[in-house]
């Protein structure tokens, strides 16, 4: 690789650890711990752990001024996937996550899925301020609902969550619905 491609992409990596470090720093007075090495701001909450992880793309971040991130929120239940298991519910990837997306469409159906480019410094403070929003509207919305089964079902019940799928609400209720 020649010199100017390798200070090009340590210093798109280097806006994409700032954009981490800033977008944790939302999550951290929330009671999140930022894993720093895993671009993860997690938190462990009465039912579900939370949490929110950073992504990058090393193909856009090859091109000049562009620099790609991808914000994902988790919800994962050990009891969940104990409960699963016992009920011979097998699935290709963690039987311990009740949902898995990208930020945006928690509330919104995929697609698209949003990618955010923060490469530009003209935008970047503005694009970090959008997806703090996000974080601290409906992200932290969707990890109280996990939380409530009777909210969470008056949620389901509007139809207001597309992340999850039939399969998913029917092994969150029959795992956790008597829980108040």
């Amino acid at each position: 690789m020649r010199r100017e491609q390798l200070m090009a992409k340590s210093a798109s990596m280097c806006v994409f650890q700032d954009a981490c470090d800033a977008l944790a720093g939302v999550l951290t007075p929330l009671g999140f711990t930022y894993r720093k090495s895993k671009r993860e701001a997690w938190r462990q909450g009465k039912m579900f752990e939370h949490s929110v992880t950073f992504g990058t793309s090393r193909s856009v971040n090859s091109l000049p001024g562009h620099v790609h991130l991808e914000v994902r929120a988790m919800a994962w239940s050990t009891a969940l996937g104990d409960y699963r298991r016992r009920a011979g519910i097998e699935l290709p990837i963690n039987e311990a996550v009740l949902f898995s997306t990208t930020v945006e469409n928690i509330f919104r159906p995929a697609p698209p899925y949003v990618r955010y480019d923060v490469g530009d410094p003209d935008t970047r403070a503005e694009v970090i301020a959008r997806i703090a929003g996000v974080l601290r509207t409906e992200v932290l919305r969707a990890f109280d609902l996990v939380e409530s089964p009777s909210e969470l079902r008056k949620a389901t019940n509007a139809g207001s969550l597309p992340c999850l799928i039939p399969e998913e609400i029917r092994d969150y209720f029959a795992c956790f619905g008597a829980v108040r």
